[in-house]
């Protein structure tokens, strides 16, 4: 989707005027919302590379520390997933561009081509018209007849490719965008000693409850 490479330009300038900006503390703050953003940018594309692709692609962040906002802000720049968003948005900046331009280059190619014999005469005089550098557009008629040739053809290009395209684009999100295995095993690891650490502040509060019942 060519309309979404915009964005990815304007986080990524963002997020490094955020980060230039930490030594004056308003950094902080400001990372913290482009990350944000970016998050819910990338997130976006993993639901439409998992509908192309017919799967779930899981979000692969670990979850940041509630202890203020320095330290939540630094958690998330460790953060492996972290700059996999910010090279998923390079990448959606130069090759996403071309293969969403591509898509859309081939059935604009085709229009273009099939209604050539309705402006070819607008162009100038000395414009040597020449459809694919040996197919000579001089009249009227030869421009509806190559035209409708080559359009037909460009179209059927199109469709033929167009899935392939797709595809190609979804892999390219995955690739970048789904957890590694590392970051599964992060996940996995943070979620148990989380689990952990509420067994035991479970079991310390029922201890100080009998404590009281005893006192009592």
């Amino acid at each position: 989707m060519i309309g979404l490479q915009v964005p990815a330009c304007v986080l990524v300038a963002f997020f490094f005027t955020a980060v230039g900006l930490i030594p004056a503390w308003i950094g902080f703050p400001l990372v913290l919302g482009v990350l944000a953003l970016v998050r819910k940018f990338t997130g976006l594309h993993r639901r439409q590379a998992g509908w192309v692709l017919g799967e779930v692609i899981e979000a692969p962040y670990l979850k940041p520390r509630d202890r203020g906002l320095v330290v939540r802000v630094f958690d998330l720049l460790k953060d492996s997933a972290t700059w996999r968003d910010l090279a998923f948005l390079f990448v959606q900046m130069s090759a996403g561009m071309a293969l969403a331009c591509l898509q859309v280059a081939l059935p604009l190619g085709a229009l273009g081509h099939v209604t050539l014999a309705t402006w070819w005469w607008a162009l100038p005089d000395d414009a040597n018209v020449d459809l694919i550098g040996f197919l000579p557009i001089t009249n009227t008629a030869t421009a509806l007849v190559f035209g409708v040739i080559l359009g037909v053809a460009y179209f059927a290009l199109w469709l033929r490719v167009s899935p392939y395209l797709g595809q190609a684009q979804a892999h390219l999100m995955k690739w970048l965008l789904a957890p590694t295995e590392r970051a599964r095993l992060a996940n996995r690891v943070q979620q148990l000693t989380e689990s952990r650490a509420d067994t035991v502040d479970t079991q310390a509060a029922e201890l100080r409850r009998i404590e009281r019942d005893l006192h009592d």
